[in-house]
């Protein structure tokens, strides 16, 4: 699969966790939480794949912010959502 159609997928699939995420808290349910960080998780995989990086196996947000370079600011408005891997 080309990069962009991987970039495109993480994107998709961002949009549909953050969407969940606004359902769960429309409901007042907790679990509104998990979804926030799976998207956050895919817009920083997209990110990362779009400037060449791949992610890996890696999971928890702040580890995966450590992989961007460090005068690129892209993550900088990710890096207040680093709290949610836990």
């Amino acid at each position: 699969m080309s990069v962009e159609k991987r970039v495109a997928a993480y994107l998709e699939l961002a949009a549909k966790d953050a969407e969940a995420a606004g359902l769960l808290l429309a409901g007042g349910n907790r679990y509104a939480a998990y979804h926030v960080q799976q998207a956050v998780e895919k817009i920083t995989r997209a990110l990362l794949l779009a400037r060449g990086i791949e992610a890996g196996i890696e999971h928890r947000l702040e580890e995966l912010f450590k992989r961007f370079a460090d005068e690129d600011g892209s993550p900088k408005r990710l890096r207040s959502f680093a709290g949610y891997s836990a």
